[in-house]
């Protein structure tokens, strides 16, 4: 039997096609759509959320299923009338998984438990499903994801908006507003192609669809003034033939926006690691044909200038990011008492990017100035009531466009912010609002950064309390493992869902921030600890008896630290490494290095230890 015959057969068994199931499957893309002018084109455009990534049960080597196929949670499809420029015959629907929302998953789609409690499972709505779709081309973006979790969809035509943008758009290229696109990510596309005006919540389904469906429409406008042809047949070859890339559209950031022949070969062979976590995406969008070339070029090159000799790259420049203080002037009135009894401010930034300082070179020029406020959010926070208070929030001028970027995160647009009162007419305004209270907010060093006129006050991280806490892989009642510190899967894991606001803004993040710090109080005395605000203070501030390690690359995240191989310990250690100044500000590397202490010692007391005469001043047992 045939694939096409057992497809048919699975769908009429089902009742999702009639009798002619097979003919109809034998005629995938070959629709009433398929010859028509693009500019002529309705195509149905769909998104998905859902329980996670996994497409396919995993299974190991015995075929135990080890992870189960992710579930939908929500699912919406619209019909664009590409001539007409407009949406209709809306579906959309959560949809019960038949099993609990991870809180990682949610904290990407903030799509709850309680929200699909009750609602239709996908078999009970596949019928419907199908009969919205009918026969129109349907659009995504990463199509195969969808695909994978809508197996019962494979007779129809499916493209890709991602792989469109690719063939359209380049990293780096400017928009009107001389904005430099930064990734391929749909909410970043959404910024920059200027498509602020979708109406919706942008976590939702339904509005994921209509930005595929606006994106779409941008490509073909340029796909027609490359003087293409105006036929959608074309179009589907277009989207399918062999990408030209100028300079690579994602991986670590180090590589992307870079042209291939600008690359080092060391980066070019570590994009080509078939283990690399880019690896597939880039096979897939033809990203290593370009580079395969290139890198061998370059060994040839190498080989011919100076054999086997490792290439001496030119030594980079020296840059000396501003200090933030970690000492502060003495508040007017710290508070000392109970820790109950506490009143303190909890607050939030959102800003045009990540730099909270300026970086000056090794001369004292500026190199690159830090990044400027756009909203400034703040709360009264009273442990003794666990209430929320004195709510204030304001948009700030930031005096510059809003990177696409930044955009993206926190979706506050150019026209929010106009007309706003800049940081320095609203500082005063702040101040009077702060008074002396201390002050609450995640990840702290950010917001200090941005705030420096406040660094006569008072601060705490809640990031850090929370680290103190709680571990990377530690369940919860429902039995789910902590995969990450970031706040809002923090929110998740701790079951704090039924929070009321827009999950992008500043006073949301607030309430959210307020919300994990009374839980770090409770979990705090029930550990033992001292009622006394001075003594929560100091056990802060202490060095984190970290069980496993907290954040990094994921082949590290969640481990007990002597499970890491003595590679990984060097790597953290590594002070030029990415994430060292993170790992020594939250006292990773003092566990790391007293297990690095731990095993030298253990290895020169083993009895087959024989010093190496060669190299008795150099040797490192670790390599």
């Amino acid at each position: 039997m045939s694939d096409n015959d057992k497809l048919a057969s699975k769908l009429i068994s089902e009742s999702l096609l009639p009798g002619d199931a097979k003919e109809i499957i034998q005629k995938v893309g070959k629709t009433s759509n398929y010859d028509r002018k693009l500019t002529d084109l309705k195509a149905m455009f769909l998104s998905l959320n859902t329980t996670g990534f996994n497409t396919a049960d995993i299974v190991d080597e015995d075929k135990v299923v080890i992870s189960e196929k992710d579930k939908i949670v929500e699912i919406a499809a619209v019909l664009l009338d590409v001539k007409k420029g407009a949406f209709s015959r809306t579906y959309e629907s959560f949809i019960d998984p038949e099993r609990l929302i991870p809180p990682s998953a949610s904290s990407f789609h903030y799509v709850s438990n309680d929200m699909v409690k009750g609602r239709p499972i996908l078999k009970d709505e596949m019928k419907a499903i199908r009969r919205h779709i009918m026969d129109y081309p349907i659009m995504a973006y990463k199509v195969d994801f969808s695909r994978s979790m809508l197996d019962f969809l494979n007779d129809k035509q499916w493209l890709d908006i991602h792989r469109m943008a690719l063939h359209t758009f380049k990293i780096g290229e400017e928009n009107e507003k001389g904005q430099k696109l930064g990734s391929f990510k749909n909410q970043e596309l959404r910024y920059w192609l200027g498509l602020e005006n979708i109406e919706g919540d942008s976590h939702r389904a339904v509005f994921g669809a209509r930005l595929s469906g606006r994106i779409f429409e941008k490509v073909v406008e340029r796909y027609l003034e490359a003087g293409h042809e105006n036929k959608f047949s074309s179009f589907i070859s277009w989207v399918n033939s062999p990408i030209r890339y100028e300079n690579i559209p994602f991986g670590f950031k180090t590589v992307v926006g870079k042209k291939p022949e600008e690359l080092t070969s060391g980066q070019l062979a570590n994009l080509m690691r078939k283990d690399s976590v880019f690896y597939d995406d880039l096979k897939k969008y033809d990203v290593l044909s370009y580079i395969e070339p290139v890198y061998k070029k370059k060994i040839d090159e190498e080989f011919k200038s100076g054999g086997n000799k490792k290439f001496k790259a030119k030594p980079k420049q020296e840059l000396i990011v501003e200090s933030i203080p970690n000492t502060y002037v003495k508040a007017e009135r710290n508070f000392s008492g109970k820790l109950t009894d506490l009143e303190c401010i909890v607050l939030d930034t959102e800003t045009t990017g990540a730099n909270n300082a300026n970086i000056y070179d090794s001369e004292g020029n500026l190199v690159q100035a830090k990044d400027k406020l756009v909203e400034f959010a703040a709360s009264l926070y009273t442990v003794k009531t666990g209430e929320l208070s004195r709510n204030y929030q304001t948009f700030i001028n930031p005096e510059i466009p809003i990177p696409s970027g930044a955009a993206s995160v926190h979706h506050i647009s150019d026209a929010m912010v106009k007309n706003k009162p800049t940081i320095e007419k609203e500082e005063k305004e702040i101040r009077r609002y702060v008074r002396d209270y201390p002050i609450l907010a995640y990840n702290s060093d950010f917001d200090r950064g941005m705030l420096d006129f406040l660094n006569d006050k008072q601060w705490l991280d809640v990031y850090r309390m929370a680290m103190h806490v709680y571990h990377i892989g530690e369940k919860n009642e429902d039995g789910f493992e902590l995969t990450s510190f970031k706040q809002q899967e923090l929110r998740y894991w701790l079951k704090l869902d039924h929070i009321d606001g827009d999950a992008h803004r500043a006073d949301f993040d607030v309430k959210i921030t307020g919300k994990i710090f009374g839980k770090i109080v409770d979990k705090y005395l029930e550990m033992g600890h001292k009622n006394d605000f001075d003594s929560f203070v100091e056990w802060v501030n202490s060095p984190i008896q970290h069980k496993t390690i907290p954040f990094g690359y994921k082949d590290i995240v969640g481990k007990k630290i002597e499970e890491l191989t003595n590679g990984q310990l060097e790597e953290i250690l590594d002070q030029k490494g990415s994430l060292y100044s993170s790992y020594a500000k939250f006292n990773v590397t003092d566990m790391v290095r007293a297990e690095n202490t731990r095993r030298q010692f253990a290895h020169f007391k083993s009895d087959d230890y024989i010093m190496p005469k060669a190299t008795r001043r150099s040797f490192n047992p670790l390599k």
